[in-house]
């Protein structure tokens, strides 16, 4: 058996070379009908979302109304709970995916928390005036949650380990203008500015040397204002910007290969944009939208996928849904984030009226394409090659052999 299973080895790892090489693959891989959603299993909630953000382990951080809850989507089943006397809360979540950042502002008071998701404990507590109640974490210190202020004319990060505040002016770049957007990258110490005038799109970096946020890149707007602006987020390797224009459609900027393109024409389609979000292990991007026009209970909505790298449409699926699931989403310009990839990139979330559905990521959102006719063949050529010597085809070789497979196969930053 073991003489057997070293030459099957042998026989197996030249078969794929020669087959990958051989195995034509196509870029234009879009499919016209969508496909049904696969939905694993379904979270009860208690509100409708103002915002949902998926951590580590199944645990998923919902702002509800006057709240935020923590649940455990695979057992359905709702951790912990923090209420608040005000609507205005927002969080974000760590790069590492275990503590989460919640902010709930009234009047001019904002009380910053930080969330230790393994302890379920708040680790640390602070309030700050004079701020957007929208939190970040940033590549400029990782021990720091960051804050803009109204005005636009400065970010202040708060250090959950030293308790230190420090600020970084904004105002040689925003014109006096309030911040519409401020999208952080996730490998570098840089933002993404839209503000709510004619500035076009900047990327500032934090320059240590100098202690300071300078313009890195300027990107123009032609004729359209970047207030216009309502939403974007980053590749996982902070390569490629995503971003949506509220009745343009939805652009990309490949900061690599120095390319801008439009995804989405908002003149030919007839849905509307709910939210965006990147595969967190690839640059396969996932756009949910609804009709416009509401014209039956229930309906259908949508997820695109995207290769970004290629402009491609991988492939659509649907969802049927009721008005009353997304009703909320029909009358804001400004997206809610009601869609988040788990960790692994195998899932997604997608928060709706007093639910959340988990969803498959489909296959071909996963693997290249090919993926599956290169595994069929090579099981087909391996089965015969034991046939031929009277021999039975050893399941677990037969699944080595799809796991090397799928792995090579499978979407990743370098792999696209």
């Amino acid at each position: 058996m073991i003489h057997h299973l070293s030459r099957c080895i042998i026989i197996n790892i030249s078969f794929i070379v020669a087959l990958c090489q051989a195995m034509e693959t196509t870029n234009n891989f879009t499919f016209i009908r969508p496909h049904a959603s696969i939905i694993l299993s379904t979270l009860t909630t208690k509100e409708f979302p103002q915002s949902m953000q998926c951590l580590y382990n199944n645990i998923v951080a919902l702002i509800e109304k006057k709240q935020c809850s923590i649940y455990n989507y695979s057992t359905n089943s709702i951790i912990n709970t923090f209420n608040y006397d005000t609507e205005t809360i927002h969080t974000a979540v760590h790069p590492y995916k275990k503590l989460l950042a919640i902010c709930s502002k009234k009047d001019n008071t904002n009380t910053i928390q930080l969330y230790d998701t393994t302890t379920n404990q708040i680790l640390w507590q602070h309030t700050a005036t004079n701020c957007n109640s929208e939190p970040l974490f940033s590549q400029i210190n990782n021990d720091a949650i960051f804050l803009s202020n109204q005005e636009a004319y400065a970010i202040h990060s708060f250090n959950y380990k030293n308790n230190r505040r420090k600020s970084y002016s904004l105002f040689a770049h925003t014109s006096a203008a309030t911040i519409k957007c401020l999208i952080t990258n996730p490998t570098q110490p840089e933002f993404t500015l839209f503000t709510k005038n004619l500035d076009d799109i900047k990327i500032l970096r934090y320059n240590k040397c100098i202690d300071s946020i300078i313009t890195k890149n300027t990107y123009q707007t032609a004729d359209w204002k970047s207030g216009e602006m309502t939403d974007g987020c980053y590749s996982p390797d902070g390569s490629i910007l995503a971003y949506n224009h509220a009745y343009l459609g939805i652009f990309t900027i490949d900061f690599k290969e120095n390319l801008r393109d439009k995804l989405i024409d908002y003149q030919k389609k007839k849905t509307k944009f709910c939210a965006m979000i990147f595969n967190p292990t690839s640059f396969i991007l996932a756009v949910f939208s609804i009709p416009v026009m509401l014209y039956s209970n229930p309906m259908k909505a949508f997820i695109t996928y995207f290769n970004t790298k290629q402009q491609t449409i991988l492939i659509q699926t649907e969802l049927t849904i009721c008005i009353d699931d997304i009703s909320p989403y029909m009358f804001r310009l400004d997206p809610n984030r009601c869609i988040d990839f788990a960790p692994d990139g195998t899932q997604l979330i997608v928060a709706l009226y007093k639910r959340c559905l988990i969803l498959k990521v489909p296959f071909n959102a996963l693997y290249l394409p090919g993926a599956k006719n290169k595994c069929i063949s090579a099981c087909f050529a391996l089965r015969n090659y034991f046939n031929n010597n009277n021999e039975q085809f050893p399941q677990d070789i037969k699944h080595l052999l799809i796991d090397y497979l799928l792995s090579a196969c499978k979407y990743s930053l370098t792999n696209h």
